[in-house]
């Protein structure tokens, strides 16, 4: 045991608790560091970061079982953040189109790769959970690599979205179907509770369906009274609230934690409230991440991974090369341009962190032993590296396919687009200048655009404010303007100028940090309630800073001097 682990431990239980979190946080931060750096994935340093740090090379953290709990609620909120970030919206047209190639390509990979595990000696219960395991891709990762190169807006970009949709779609039967597995080999599984059997499963599938009708209708009103309040955190509150509540239930019904969880960020996904709640939810959200993947990466033995390193290649191979054709196959029978459907197929041809979620309950409850688990572990976590090579790989492909042919039914605009000929378009509105804050400031600055005819989106945190702008046809959006996803929302890319007229100069801080971060060549105007704050606003980059007090001074001298000359001709 090492001297820090001895000192950490000598301290007792809870600080052992705490030393062995501040060891996997420090570590995680230095690594984010250093693969950012290089333009690496995160997710895959961070399960190797795991790997280095557990019991089974340094020992810095012997005893990662003290860290379940933190990671039974990283899983709930990554999987609860990753719900939130699939709607159906998202996949603007062409939706069956769109889900048909996600639904072909998710179907084909767990046939063909359950075949796979099947020839190369594994039983059909054991293989089949490791197919459907393998058949994920990374959400984190692609979604990520989509939003660096600006690609989410272009056909293969959405086409990639909906192949993940319908993968993280059908975790939720996956899971479920991972205690039948279990069953149908012989494994007694613990923890069922008191429901068994076919009509227990449907008892259970119907109360899940009771749940999902109540949320519906109840959630919707618990945000827009949470938003109402005025109070930025009551919003996040009450989310992960339903976020938690919905994985307890889902537990109590024999479920897993993981499927309620990703069920309560889908629901909340149709609301109009689902982008303030992921600008809310994305910093804690990353902060689990790390949590969750290096505790996990914790699993994984090198020892047998080293015994076994033929298979592992062969393996990461085998699921590299069979994903890239099969989704690229899928994505060109459903009418893709093959140049689009290959860009799609090698950007997902990696296993996800839904992959890792499943082998840990299939392991959990006895269907994977030790060995399999760390082998196909060891898999995921190679295909994780390659993804950014791999994808590249995918797009310089691409080029030597621009005329290559086409299904008969396909169309030739949209998806029917070689990926060179992919316009980009964009989901955010084209206005020239986002107002964040509509008080009495914003609605006069909203009036004096109209007049000079220059189009405007107005951001603020009171619901009734938005629909009412809504109804009168102004766009608006409701959310927090400090937040990345409200200020995307709102049009950042395209806008001109940014007018923050919030009486609130920390909250002005927050705002202008975020704008910048993603332009600097955006023109921002921002008011203050201080002359003295003006310097602190202009450093932390606004161009344009407004005193309320001098505005007051300058009006009340304007006011004084008509009077006194409208006295003196009277």
């Amino acid at each position: 045991m090492s001297t820090v682990q001895l000192w950490l431990g000598a301290a007792g239980g809870e600080v052992g608790v705490v030393g062995d979190l501040v060891i996997v946080l420090v570590a995680a931060s230095v690594v984010a560091l250093v693969v950012r750096r290089l333009g690496m994935a995160v997710i895959p340093a961070f399960l190797l970061t795991g790997m280095a740090l557990g019991p089974n090379m340094l020992g810095l953290v012997p005893a990662p079982g003290q860290l379940a709990p933190i990671g039974h609620l990283a899983i709930v909120v990554l999987l609860f953040g990753i719900g939130l970030e699939l709607h159906l919206s998202s996949l603007r047209g062409r939706l069956l189109q769109l889900i048909g190639g996600g639904g072909l390509a998710c179907g084909l990979c767990v046939l063909v790769g359950w075949g796979l595990t099947v020839a190369f000696g594994m039983d059909p219960y054991r293989g089949l959970a490791v197919a459907m395991a393998l058949s994920l891709s990374s959400t984190a990762v692609v979604l990520k690599l989509l939003t660096t190169r600006r690609e989410l807006a272009r056909p293969s970009g959405r086409l990639a979205v909906a192949v993940l949709v319908v993968q993280d779609l059908a975790v939720v039967a996956m899971l479920a179907s991972l205690p039948l597995l279990a069953g149908a080999a012989g494994i007694q599984v613990a923890g069922d509770g008191p429901f068994s059997g076919v009509w227990d499963m449907l008892l259970r599938l119907g109360a899940i369906g009771v749940f999902v009708i109540g949320s519906r209708r109840l959630m919707p009103w618990l945000l827009h009274e949470a938003t109402r309040s005025g109070a930025g955190e009551l919003l996040l509150i009450v989310g992960m609230a339903f976020a938690l509540g919905a994985a307890w239930i889902t537990h109590l019904l024999g479920f897993s934690l993981e499927m309620g969880a990703f069920l309560a960020g889908f629901l909340l996904s149709g609301t109009r409230f689902r982008y303030e709640l992921m600008g809310q939810i994305v910093p804690i959200r990353d902060f689990f991440l790390a949590v969750f993947f290096t505790v996990l990466g914790m699993q994984l033995a090198p020892q047998v991974v080293a015994a076994s390193w033929e298979i592992v290649l062969l393996s990461t191979v085998i699921v590299l090369v069979a994903k890239a054709l099969l989704i690229s196959l899928s994505c060109w029978v459903v009418g893709a341009h093959a140049s689009v459907a290959v860009v799609v197929g090698f950007a997902l041809a990696q296993a996800g962190e839904f992959s890792l979620v499943l082998l840990g309950e299939a392991s959990a409850i006895g269907l994977l032993d030790e060995r399999l688990n760390a082998i196909i572990m060891s898999v995921v976590v190679l295909t994780l590296l390659v993804t950014p090579l791999f994808a590249g790989l995918g797009r310089r492909l691409a080029g030597a396919l621009g005329s290559a042919p086409q299904v008969p039914w396909a169309d030739r605009a949209g998806l029917g687009q070689s990926y060179g000929e992919a316009a980009e378009e964009s989901g955010a509105p084209a206005n020239e200048v986002i107002i964040a804050g509509f008080g009495p400031v914003g609605r006069r600055v909203a009036a004096d655009l109209e007049l000079a005819a220059i189009s405007y989106c107005v951001i603020d945190m009171n619901p009734d404010t938005i629909r009412a702008l809504h109804e009168t046809g102004n766009p608006a959006v409701v959310g927090d303007a400090a937040t990345e996803t409200t200020l995307m929302r709102a049009g950042l890319e395209q806008a001109r100028a940014l007018v923050i007229t919030i009486p609130d100069d920390e909250a002005t801080r927050r705002v202008i940090a975020t704008a910048r971060r993603h332009r600097n060549d955006l023109l921002v105007a921002a008011r203050t309630t201080g002359v003295r704050s003006s310097g602190a606003l202009k450093d932390a980059g606004a161009d344009l800073v407004v005193s309320d007090e001098l505005s007051a001074a300058d009006e009340m001298a304007r006011e004084v001097s008509i009077a006194l000359q409208t006295t003196a001709q009277g």
